[in-house]
């Protein structure tokens, strides 16, 4: 007779998140905590990686916030890294969105892999499973691939502050934001009326 486990997993944890992080010239460094970051709203944090600005005092506030985007995750330790390094990481995260948007129809997004890297963990708990990561950078591509991939979305309008988002449903093309979708309001309207100028015209 078989054991039926129930594995849906409710969050992803990082084994821990950051103290303290301070900037100095072109390097972050600082300290992990003892507490685990714990990350349940995967949509929203994937799409605040792929859309945080990379100026010095951003990145500064993202290490605050999440942690290091690439340094392994020991609790009560320091950490050092160079900017030029999270932004490169970051760029691979934002070419994996661009890659999966980009995809042909006929692609399959319903299935996907997931190698496994080192300090993965799966917690069971009455509060809900949950699998730990030993760093942001393999946490954040597994919420990403965790995501339902035919509603990745960048948004077409020039200047979008936030392109890459979610989209609520499947028809939905902007991020949302009232003036990209003002600006798709009037691209419509233009296409329109080139389609069908000679006929409006002829009136």
């Amino acid at each position: 007779m078989g054991l039926d486990i129930n594995l849906t997993v409710s969050r992803f944890e990082l084994l821990a998140g950051t103290a303290i992080a301070d900037l100095d010239g072109e390097v972050i460094s600082g300290s992990f905590g003892d507490a685990p970051l714990v990350i349940t709203n995967t949509a929203r944090v994937c799409e605040e990686v792929a859309n945080w600005p990379d100026s010095p005092l951003h990145i500064l506030r993202f290490t605050r916030k999440y942690g290091p985007l690439h340094t392994y995750t020991r609790a009560g330790e320091r950490f050092e890294f160079d900017l030029s390094e999270w932004s490169a990481f970051r760029k691979t995260f934002r070419n994996n969105w661009v890659s999966v948007f980009s995809a042909p129809r006929e692609w399959d997004r319903s299935e996907r892999l997931w190698n496994f890297p080192r300090g993965s963990r799966l917690i069971f708990s009455r509060r809900g499973h949950a699998l730990q990561q030993d760093r942001f950078l393999d946490l954040i591509n597994l919420c990403f691939g965790s995501l339902p991939w035919e509603r990745i979305r960048i948004c077409p309008a020039p200047g979008c502050k936030k392109p890459y988002f979610i989209a609520t449903h499947l028809k939905q093309t902007y991020c949302g934001d009232e003036v990209c979708v003002a600006w798709g309001v009037r691209k419509r309207k233009l296409e329109c009326w080139n389609r069908n100028k000679e006929r409006y015209l002829a009136r």
